[in-house]
């Protein structure tokens, strides 16, 4: 599989794919080429996991609009977390890295969409 590196972290997660299963039903390759269903748990694993933090303010909405809901739900399972109303979710986002809101986490990398709130204003 080719790779392409990113200069700041070394490696772009949107280049992976994700491991392919292997079914009764088929080969890795039956699967990925769309020649054998997948059962909803293999349609989970296959998927990259994204959560999108926000705090509710303008520019948030405007980002999960714009960036959260344009990702390809074929390919990303999306989780919108509002730390404004669920603050038991504020030390997850900082273990995920997370200092500012809106910011979206894909494989445990975090990427800031300009600047909303300090996770500090909303302890």
């Amino acid at each position: 599989m080719l790779t392409f590196r990113c200069p700041v972290t070394g490696l772009c997660p949107l280049s992976q794919r994700p491991h392919l299963p292997q079914d009764e039903h088929g080969s890795r390759e039956d699967v990925a080429a769309g020649n054998e269903e997948l059962s909803d748990e293999q349609e989970r694993i296959m998927k990259t996991n994204a959560v999108f933090y926000h705090a509710g303010c303008p520019v948030c909405v405007a980002a999960e609009q714009n960036v959260a809901q344009a990702l390809d739900p074929a390919r990303f399972a999306v989780e919108i977390v509002h730390l404004g109303k669920d603050k038991c979710r504020l030390a997850e986002a900082e273990r995920a890295g997370v200092k500012s809101v809106p910011a979206l986490v894909l494989n445990g990398q975090p990427y800031h969409i300009n600047f909303g709130a300090d996770l500090a204003g909303l302890k």
